[in-house]
């Protein structure tokens, strides 16, 4: 019995020198994980040191560049800005000439009006005496025609009835005498009849055509006064046209002189407008900058911070729970994070395109309102202008483009600027969050390995040394029954508040995790610790499957979600209790034969091993109800997780 007791003894130091052992590899973990959160922390500060250093050198070259800009454009401005004395003096002058050019158009009207008015009074009254020539004429020479017609008419009639009367008095001759040659008569008497009237013919003809032609040379001498006096016409015409022509140059020139100085004035103006209007765009594009960059060094000090919070909370989790739900829950909330950091950096990228993309909107349309106003003035110069000089147009085209190619081209570089640096930040973000994911994985699946080694070589070193001494056992089991009430008395609080009762034992719900695995572990060893002397290997090996059952209980089906779940029953705890109560009810019954098995084959120590066996079984009921318990708690906390 002593060798027995000093072999127990033995190996209980042993074991208390492994535990020592494995505990000083659990602070050396402990103190390798302090290493890396302290690494962790300068990898944070050394990028956020960069970040800043690349945010100073980009407002110290942003700063620089617009210095610049600033500078050339005061340099260029001056030379094309005009004095102020000499711009007032000019601008008297041309208000000046401008009444003048008033006054002197109004007179020119005025001339041009009368000149006008008289030109064509003179040429009515010539027309009109034209007209009254040109109608006594035609009235004297249709008197003329009529009389000489009159004068033929009675002619002919006279010698109608004088040949009627030599007629008669022949015909009485040739009644008085018969011996008269009638027919030589009257061919005699037609002779002299037919020259007769042939002579007075050619008489009247030649009348007619001397009136004719008296009448014809009138109306050509009337005709070269009327041509005479409308050369004279067409002279003052072509000479008040040509005095016209001349004022109008001479005007044409000073409105000519009067709209260069205008569009100076106003090409200067737009100048500063466009200075202006540059280092405004400049100052709000490098405010919206800083401010942007400001905010996504928040957003990363803020997803640094929880994605430190989270590795913490993964590594507490690790090293008080099991493997594969520390495992799985830190992938969760790495993934979480990441997806997190990917979505605000995302977020941030578009609002800072979406801000320089109003920017450049806003300056475009600026710049097209006043390539609008500036065509409006060109038009409206045009519309005054009779015929504008071709001279204005081009200079105006090409101050036009040259504004159009400065404003084009430092668009265009500050663009590329801002899109390069941009790029560069992201990519080196991206990388370093990407070594810094990896190196903070390698770290994590190494201080995994190390405490699952360690978990397992300690359930192997308490599995191997499961016997102790009656008094340890004893006070074992004391400390379990005070944990277990205290356990029953927070499961009554959770059940009569299950809210209050939550967020008051969830900040300290790592403080149980540990004792609830020494526990579980403990159960398993008092269901073990009784039957380690039987020499029956039947009993051994149900005893090693009803351990390995209970173990797979507590630990394995919980852990891998392998027990029914319980998202739309309306009483998760109540279900669970009777799906654990039935498989733990099996286990104690099968516990409860063999131990009684046991107490019949070892009939001397009966006493010990009922009173072992009472306890024992004391021990073990509380310890299954607090594994019920505790396993409800994990599956009640887990069942968000799966859900």
């Amino acid at each position: 019995m002593d060798d027995a007791c000093d072999k127990l003894e033995e190996e209980k130091q042993a074991l208390d020198e492994q535990v020592a052992q494995k505990e000083a590899e659990i602070r050396k973990l402990k103190k390798d994980l302090d290493e890396l959160r302290g690494e962790i922390q300068e990898m944070h500060k050394s990028h956020q040191d960069r970040l800043t250093t690349l945010s100073n050198q980009l407002k110290e070259k942003h700063a620089a560049q617009l210095e610049s800009l600033r500078q050339e454009y005061e340099s260029k401005l001056p030379a094309n800005l005009p004095d102020k004395a000499k711009t007032e003096e000019l601008e008297s002058k041309i208000k000046e000439l401008e009444r003048a050019a008033h006054t002197a158009k109004e007179e020119y009207e005025k001339e041009l009006a009368a000149m006008k008015q008289s030109s064509k009074t003179e040429f009515d009254a010539l027309r009109t005496a034209h007209q009254q020539q040109t109608a006594e004429l035609a009235a004297d020479h249709k008197n003329a025609v009529t009389a000489l017609h009159k004068a033929h008419n009675e002619k002919i009639k006279g010698l109608q009835e004088a040949y009627d009367r030599k007629l008669a008095d022949t015909r009485s001759l040739l009644e008085k005498s018969n011996s008269v040659d009638i027919e030589k008569l009257r061919s005699d008497m037609e002779a002299g009849l037919r020259e007769e009237f042939e002579n007075d013919k050619k008489r009247l003809l030649t009348t007619h055509e001397k009136e004719s032609d008296r009448l014809k040379e009138l109306n050509r001498r009337v005709l070269s006064e009327v041509a005479k006096l409308r050369a004279e016409a067409g002279e003052k015409k072509i000479k008040m046209e040509q005095e016209y022509k001349q004022r109008l140059e001479e005007e044409r020139g000073k409105e000519q002189r009067k709209l260069e100085e205008s569009l100076a004035a106003r090409l200067s103006e737009l100048e500063k407008q466009h200075a202006k209007t540059l280092e405004k765009q400049t100052q709000q594009h490098q405010a919206a900058m800083e401010k942007h960059v400001t905010e996504l060094t928040r957003q990363h000090n803020a997803a640094v911070e929880s994605l430190e919070a989270a590795h913490a909370r993964a590594l507490k989790d690790a090293k008080t729970t099991g493997l594969d739900i520390g495992r799985a829950e830190m992938e969760a909330g790495f993934s979480k994070q990441v997806e997190q950091l990917k979505t605000a950096h995302q977020q941030a990228i578009q609002q800072m395109q979406d801000h320089h993309d109003r920017t450049l909107s806003q300056v475009e349309a600026k710049l097209q309102q006043q390539q609008q106003q500036q065509q409006a003035g060109q038009n409206m110069d045009d519309a005054k202008k009779v015929d504008p000089a071709s001279n204005v147009a081009e200079i105006k085209k090409e101050v036009e483009a040259a504004l159009k190619q400065i404003q084009a081209a430092d668009i265009a570089r500050l663009t590329a600027e801002h899109d390069s640096k941009f790029n560069e930040m992201k990519r080196h973000y991206i990388l370093q969050r990407d070594r810094e994911t990896a190196a903070h994985k390698q770290k994590i699946e190494e201080a995994e390995n190390s405490i699952k080694d360690l978990q397992e070589a300690l359930h192997k070193a308490r599995a191997d040394h499961a016997v102790e001494n009656d008094s340890a056992k004893t006070e074992e089991l004391r400390q379990l029954k005070e944990e277990n009430a205290l356990l029953r008395r927070q499961l009554d609080e959770k059940r009569q508040d299950p809210v209050a009762h939550e967020k008051h034992t969830q900040p300290d719900q790592t403080k149980h995790d540990d004792p609830t695995s020494k526990q579980q572990e403990k159960v398993l060893a008092a269901t073990v610790k009784p039957h380690t002397t039987n020499s029956n290997g039947k009993n051994t090996t149900e005893l090693e499957n009803l351990t390995q059952a209970l173990k797979s209980l507590m630990a394995g089906d919980v852990m891998q979600g392998n027990l029914p779940t319980f998202e739309t029953e309306s009483d998760p705890v109540a279900q669970t209790r009777k799906e654990f109560a039935a498989q733990l009810g099996a286990v104690q019954r099968a516990c409860q034969q063999l131990l009684n098995q046991q107490g019949e084959a070892h009939g001397s120590d009966s006493d010990d091993v009922g009173s072992k066996t009472r306890l024992t079984q004391e021990g073990e009921s509380e310890q299954i109800m607090r594994v019920v318990d505790d396993l409800e708690v994990k599956r009640k906390d887990g069942s968000p997780k799966r859900q």
